[in-house]
């Protein structure tokens, strides 16, 4: 769910790879067996890359054959860590809702090639657009959803179904960034909506028909939702970084994009559906998941990559399985704490499952990756592991004229690039990152760009939609954990949009202002970091917020439509002023500015959420900073207050403190809570 994959795109240094863990061998030169590689690899998630904890299982014909753990279930806690521990799967879920759907689909029930409005008349839009949208399209992202509308989604210790519930609401305001069907780009909002489909065709709630259709029938004992009965206690403990102090479990309340807890044997277990060797899916609708469904809309044909969607699936043609003529499919998923990876190779009856809290999904895929591999080496299936791989890097040609069409501003959903030509070189840097390394490629022919090293090449695209795109092709190698290919639609070229004096000047009385979230509830994770929206337009990029097109004094339309993962979780961006006071509304978020904002009283005082249930927000002064506060608050309600750096200090939901909080200069406090919930405030 989360960007996590960002970790190893436009890496101008690449690592290294540790060849020893690589081509497993002991440091005496003996080959390790299976479960010693299982064990030095997870052992390395810890190590090297962050994880607290890791569990994996292997499953061979339908026989669980490997289940290991490293790491700690608990920091002080002298508790085991055991494989039946439980973990947030992230949008691994999506595997589940996508199976789910399917087998409607086999019973008669859904068409996915049927408009979902003929199920789900309720469901409507702010684009006609919208009545073409298939359950097809929702379980392959090509359904044009903006992407990830998580409001009231991911809490600490709290099952609140208000994300659930109120998510039809929330797409009546909303528009499509592409035709359905046109691309796939991931999307969470399209598993959310294929949940609340589910539910409609089989009345019953999606909890209910897990347990009914897949858990019960699989004998997956451990495999829940935040709606279920069972012994939260067994949770994988999660932690911020840094910190020994356990958190409350994190709930993702959109359970059919991202909610589901698991282990890893059971993830096993649950993989035996795609080898059709449960009576769960027949092997026709098995078969239809695993095709490629990125390619039938607008796609690039590639020789490597860990991206290539199927239905629900990451990819159908996984890297580097592809070297060796085997078909593998995966599926990771991260939230805030947990990660997961779920690769599984159909043919051969073989899928593994890593799951870990801290770390990210990218990492345990490589692990899995590693392990998979040497499981088909000792059956004899590969005979030898393939060296790292790297471009060709071509003698430069001169550039021709006609590059300079693409030259210029360039956006994904979260920032900018600038794109020149340099010496005869072309030119990549970001221009939001202080001391951005410049990337010089080399030209070969045909619009082609290498990096110097091979491990980057890039191409110049006008597609069909008359939109130009930086097309990347990247090998990255991580170190004890091997290589990553990614080859992926990167950048769209902004075309020019002129605005009015009077629109640039609304938006320039904006610039670089603060707005403080203001409608998600007490327990969420949101309020771990200052949950701010900052506001800037450069003089690079006139007329945009990042890849948003400013169409009037108060609105900023999305403009991104790149396939794969960087266009991505879009948004519009919306002004709206209420009682005097301004807001910001994006993706279902709304804020308010920071010019609203009062000093916290430095005495006795009380603090009362309005009928409107926004969270009220206060900044500390010099009157107040350095002295103590204690606050008095009912039970369902919290506060958390931040330093000048917007660092939490303080989050009710997680700390106790009976003497006080010491009030930092120019910090902050949130007061979160229902209408009419009142605080008493005690600064001295």
């Amino acid at each position: 769910m989360k960007r996590k994959l960002s970790l190893i795109l436009v890496m101008t240094i690449i690592f290294t790879s540790l060849f020893s863990a690589l081509t497993f061998v002991s440091a005496e030169n003996k080959v390790l067996s299976i479960e010693e590689i299982a064990n030095q690899q997870a052992k390395f998630l810890i190590d090297t890359y962050g994880a607290t904890s890791v569990q994996y299982a292997l499953i061979d014909n339908g026989e669980i054959t490997l289940n290991g753990t490293a790491g700690v279930f608990s920091k002080t806690e002298n508790k085991a860590l055991l494989d039946t521990a439980m973990y947030g799967i992230g949008s691994t879920s999506k595997m589940f809702i996508t199976v789910s759907a399917m087998r409607l689909y086999e019973m008669g029930k859904l068409d996915i090639d049927k408009p979902i409005i003929k199920y789900l008349p309720e469901f409507e839009m702010a684009d006609i657009r919208y009545k073409d949208i298939t359950a097809r399209m929702l379980m392959n992202h090509s359904s044009g959803l903006n992407g990830s509308t998580f409001i009231n989604t991911f809490l600490y210790g709290d099952n609140d179904t208000y994300s659930h519930d109120n998510f039809l609401n929330e797409l009546k305001t909303q528009t499509l960034k592409a035709n359905p069907g046109e691309f796939s780009v991931y999307c969470n909002d399209g598993f959310i909506l294929l949940e609340i489909l589910v539910e409609k065709i089989s009345d019953m709630p999606y909890t209910e028909f897990l347990d009914k259709y897949i858990t019960k029938p699989l004998k997956i004992e451990n495999t829940k939702t935040p709606l279920d009965d069972f012994n939260k206690d067994n949770l994988a403990k999660i932690y911020n970084a840094g910190s020994t102090k356990a958190l409350p479990n994190e709930n993702v309340n959109a359970i059919g994009t991202g909610g589901i807890y698991s282990t890893a044997s059971d993830l096993c277990k649950f993989s035996t559906v795609f080898t059709a060797k449960t009576k769960i899916l027949g092997e026709k609708y098995v078969n239809m998941m695993a095709e490629s469904e990125a390619k039938k809309g607008m796609w690039v044909e590639a020789d490597d990559s860990i991206i290539e969607y199927g239905l629900g699936w990451d990819s159908v043609n996984l890297y580097p399985f592809d070297e060796y003529g085997i078909k593998a499919m995966v599926k990771g998923g991260d939230t805030i704490y947990y990660h997961t990876t779920l690769i599984v190779l159909p043919e051969y009856d073989l899928s593994m499952a890593v799951v870990s809290s801290g770390g990210a999904s990218v990492y345990n895929q490589l692990m899995a990756t590693n392990v998979l591999l040497s499981v088909l080496m000792e059956k004899g299936i590969i005979s030898s592991l393939n060296s790292p791989k790297a471009f060709t890097v071509p003698a430069a040609s001169n550039i021709p004229e006609g590059v300079n069409e693409y030259l210029g501003v360039y956006a994904d959903s979260t920032t900018y690039y600038i794109l020149s030509v340099e010496d005869n070189k072309l030119c990549l840097t970001n221009p939001l990152i202080p001391n951005f390394p410049k990337m010089y490629l080399t030209y070969d022919k045909e619009n082609t760009f290498y990096l110097s090293d091979g491990s980057i090449k890039i191409k110049l695209i006008n597609e069909e939609n008359n939109k130009k795109y930086v097309y990347i092709e990247q090998y990255t190698t991580l170190p004890g954990l091997g290589q990553n290919a990614v080859s992926m639609y990167f950048l769209q070229k902004l075309e020019e949009n002129k605005i009015s004096d009077e629109v640039n000047s609304a938006w320039q009385a904006r610039q670089y202002k603060s707005y403080f979230l203001v409608n998600e509830k007490y327990t969420s994770l949101s309020y771990s970091f200052l949950p701010v929206a900052g506001i800037a337009t450069f003089d690079f990029a006139p007329g945009y917020l990042l890849g948003a097109k400013i169409v009037n004094e108060n609105k900023a339309v999305n403009q991104i439509q790149i396939p794969g993962i960087s266009g991505r979780d879009t948004t519009d961006y919306e002004f709206f002023t209420r009682n005097n006071k301004e807001y910001l509304k994006a993706s279902g978020k709304v804020y308010i500015s920071a010019d609203t904002l009062e000093p916290i009283y430095a005495g006795n005082a009380i603090c009362t959420i309005q009928p409107d249930g926004n969270t009220r927000w206060y900044y500390i002064d010099q009157k107040a900073a350095d002295k103590t506060v204690k606050i008095e608050k009912n039970k369902n309600s919290g506060f958390v207050i931040y330093d000048a750096s917007g660092a939490c200090i303080f989050n009710s939901v997680i700390d106790n403190s009976t003497d006080g909080i010491k009030l930092p200069l120019g910090g902050y406090i949130a007061f979160i809570s229902e209408p009419g919930t009142v605080y008493n405030v005690i600064v001295k």
